[in-house]
């Protein structure tokens, strides 16, 4: 798990990507309500470098959506780390 901070400036570019990949046709899901839902709660919001999403006026849940955007920016562009583990074995 990493944190990702989420301003406008970092989430454009992500959700800018994530909108060109779904476009392409390169990102599908399953038939699942619940994410359907999150993802058709999610309205654009426009900004001077493109756009992202947000809930806009409603109290309905956009989790899955943002979910989503930074799962595939993570699995797209991030360069994996070396993992420290969290049990260390003694001999």
């Amino acid at each position: 798990m990493e944190e990702v901070q989420q301003s406008v400036e970092r989430m454009t570019g992500i959700v800018g990507a994530t909108y060109e990949a779904i476009r392409r046709r390169e990102v599908t899901h399953p038939d699942d309500k619940l994410f359907e839902r999150h993802i058709l709660n999610a309205v654009i919001r426009p900004n001077e470098r493109g756009f992202t999403i947000s809930k806009g006026k409603s109290r309905d849940k956009i989790d899955a959506a943002i979910a989503m955007c930074l799962a595939l920016h993570l699995a797209l562009v991030h360069e994996p780390t070396e993992v420290t583990p969290w049990i260390m074995w003694s001999d």
